[in-house]
């Protein structure tokens, strides 16, 4: 069942970013599929015992972190 619905998730995620690159989606569309996203994230996140959250909560501040030093690069090179 993955399998298929692997293939729209897919193009839907590509169609998305080529739409956010041209700077085709408004601001309350980004905003929406941000905070889902974020949602998702943080419901994924709840571990069976506080050890383990704490451990998937710091991976999450780690990934967050690489992804602003990443916007950083990018906007240097602009």
């Amino acid at each position: 069942m993955e399998g298929i619905m692997q293939l729209p998730y897919d193009a839907t995620v590509r169609f998305m970013l080529a739409s956010l690159e041209r700077n085709l989606l408004p601001d309350a569309v980004i905003r929406r599929l941000s905070r889902l996203l974020l949602a998702n994230r943080l419901r994924s996140g709840y571990k069976a015992s506080s050890e383990l959250q704490l451990s998937e909560l710091l991976q999450f501040v780690h990934s967050s972190n690489v992804i602003d030093m990443v916007y950083a690069q990018l906007d240097a090179l602009h």
